[in-house]
């Protein structure tokens, strides 16, 4: 287990981190000399991943962060851009500015000593039709409501209904046993994708689409628990079936990271971030969907 670090210290570290990709300039990121770092599961170094790189001044609108002091981890979801205009810019070109590039943006840290030592991104220009990156505003209030101490799950449960959902997805779980609450519906890059008019299944439904039979979720990493708030924050790899005489196009492989909203036991709200353009393994952890030539 990794040295704790208050929630205020991580959170500062995050802060700094973020910053720091506005700012473009790594000089204040406390980054140890052995710090690991992948960009969609490519080892890279810090500050060489797209939005570093690209010309113009850079904002964060959209920002969820989450911690777990006792693990020393960090997880993030935002969305970047360079879509920005000089101050004293007429109203006109204010509401409707020139377009820059839009980037949905996912991000692990692991911290200890006060030292960052993993970073973990997965960086996107690509979401879904209907939903830009822009149209992100602010994180869904439910993620921060504490849960009434009579309706909470332990630490050890809120891991195991995490992996069930993985399970589910994977089909070892049938979707009617699913710990699944009523109220819940799954959000992938800010886009409805339960109960949605091109997906009208909901969370457990959804899953007996022949798309998605036989999909296998592997390389399960579970980083940041909340009891108080029911909140689990996890990586994972989605690997679509080969397609077949009855499918004949699925969804790419990726690398998601998912948050959980956990009430009752039960998952009462899910949102995923990641790069829509597929990412064949993680660089994290072991086994498939980890490194290639681990599958």
């Amino acid at each position: 287990m990794p040295s704790t670090s208050s929630r205020r210290a991580l959170l500062e570290i995050l802060t700094v981190y973020t910053d720091a990709i506005v700012l473009k300039d790594t000089s204040a990121i406390p980054v140890a000399t052995d710090v690991r770092i992948t960009s969609n599961g490519e080892l890279t170094t810090l500050g060489v991943s797209p939005m570093w790189n690209t010309p113009g001044k850079l904002r964060i609108p959209y920002r969820r962060a989450l911690v777990d002091a006792k693990r020393g981890a960090v997880m993030f979801r935002g969305t970047v851009t360079n879509e920005v205009i000089a101050r004293g810019s007429p109203i006109e070109q204010i509401v409707n500015p020139p377009p820059g590039t839009w980037w949905w943006y996912a991000l692990r840290l692991q911290v200890e000593n006060a030292q960052i030592t993993e970073i973990e991104e997965i960086i996107s220009t690509v979401g879904f039709p209907g939903t830009p990156a822009k149209s992100m505003v602010f994180p869904d209030r439910i993620w921060d409501a504490i849960v009434p101490e009579d309706q909470r799950s332990t630490e050890e449960e809120l891991l195991q209904i995490a992996d069930d959902y993985f399970s589910t997805v994977s089909g070892t779980i049938p979707w009617h046993k699913a710990p699944f609450h009523p109220e819940v519906n799954r959000y992938e890059n800010g886009a409805a994708t339960t109960n949605a008019v091109f997906l009208p299944g909901g969370t457990g439904t959804g899953l007996l689409s022949p798309a998605l039979q036989d999909l296998k979720v592997t390389n399960r990493r579970f980083y940041v628990v909340d009891v108080a708030i029911g909140v689990v924050g996890a990586l994972a790899k989605f690997t679509p079936p080969k397609p077949s005489e009855h499918v004949t196009r699925g969804a790419v492989s990726a690398v998601i990271f998912e948050e959980f909203k956990i009430q009752d036991g039960l998952i009462r709200h899910i949102e995923a971030f990641f790069n829509v353009e597929g990412q064949e393994y993680s660089n994290w952890g072991t086994g498939p969907g980890s490194r290639p030539g681990a599958e």
